[in-house]
């Protein structure tokens, strides 16, 4: 039984599917990147050490570390935090699911091909390199061939039952996601596009003069025959840099970009910085994506949400009846 428990963190590792029915972990903004909790060490020792009994199946110590590792280390990527506790806990319960699926697929008789089984074999073996490098793999790991085909035999039996409770049990309405689109129309407008070309003077507005040198450079640019400030002969009072306009961040320049005709010069700008001089080089209008634009990705996020609460009403369905024992890391039993 423990092996089994053991060769969850190498399947972490190997073929990314310890987290198969928790599925991705939702994208939430924070202030920046949230620190991973340092990895724990897993010993040979925690081998012994059961952690949770389910349905006479062991959940060793070794697993739920390593469980709980690559559910700190998702968090750092997702920028979702948690304590230890809370990930230790979500991790046991990770495992308590995949073990009751697990047994659920096996009462129905499902049965992974020996066909699938070698596919997944060459997969796993190609990803590690060669040959030698397999060998060195399954050395250090402390585990045989047969073991980790054993293993990976496992994974695509999870797949197929969370193919049959999950997935074909699992649809999403035209409606439904016609009526998610009218809720969240905001999230699917394209933002307009003022890119101008700009004249930055290094001049003091304050000075009288400024405005004189100003209108100097504006009648040169409109002396040449593209009336392009890029061909301007640059003199050490100014630069010209192409940019897209943000409105909230120069609300002056922004205003006076809108007035112009792609190609049309401005006048001298006040803006809080400087002077400056713009040309409008493109404009493109604010654009609400279509229903049918957005109709597939959106269908599709709502299916991944609808695959979560199914497996969520599918974990509480399998516990109903099971025998859960959860025993605290040294092996004894907790209140």
């Amino acid at each position: 039984m423990r092996s089994r428990f053991r060769l969850v963190g190498i399947m972490i590792t190997v073929l990314a599917v310890a987290g198969l029915f928790t599925g991705c972990a939702p994208r939430r903004l924070s202030a920046g990147p949230v620190p991973a909790l340092p990895p724990l060490a897993a010993t040979p020792d925690d081998l012994k050490v059961i952690v949770a009994m389910v349905n006479g199946a062991e959940i060793t110590r070794y697993s739920l570390i390593e469980v709980m590792n690559h559910m700190s280390a998702a968090n750092e990527r997702t920028s979702l935090s948690g304590s230890r506790e809370e990930t230790r806990k979500k991790a046991l319960d990770r495992l308590i699911f995949e073990e009751l699926a697990f047994q659920e697929a096996r009462r129905q008789g499902l049965h992974v091909g020996e066909d699938a089984l070698d596919r997944a074999m060459g997969t796993l073996r190609a990803n590690l390199g060669s040959e030698e490098a397999y060998n060195t793999f399954i050395a250090t790991k402390g585990i045989s061939g047969e073991e980790l085909r054993s293993q990976v035999e496992r994974v695509l039996l999870l797949r197929l039952i969370d193919d049959q409770e999950v997935i074909k049990k699992t649809s999403v309405a035209d409606e439904d996601v016609r009526k998610a689109y009218e809720r969240h129309k905001d999230r699917f407008i394209v933002p307009g596009k003022v890119t101008v070309d700009d004249v930055v003077l290094f001049l003091d507005q304050d000075d009288p003069a400024a405005m004189a040198k100003a209108n100097e450079i504006l009648a040169r640019i409109h002396a040449d025959k593209d009336q392009d400030p890029s061909n301007l002969a640059v003199d050490g009072t100014f630069i010209v840099q192409r940019i897209d306009l943000n409105k909230e961040k120069e609300p002056a320049l922004y205003d006076a970009a809108r007035k112009l005709k792609e190609g049309e010069l401005s006048g001298v700008i006040r803006a809080s910085d400087s002077l400056h001089i713009i040309r409008l080089t493109e404009y493109l209008p604010e654009k609400q994506k279509s229903y049918e634009e957005v109709k597939g990705r959106l269908e599709a996020e709502l299916k991944v949400a609808a695959q979560k609460e199914r497996r969520r009403a599918w974990d509480r369905e399998l516990r109903k009846g099971a025998k859960i024992e959860i025993l605290d890391p040294e092996g004894g039993k907790t209140d």
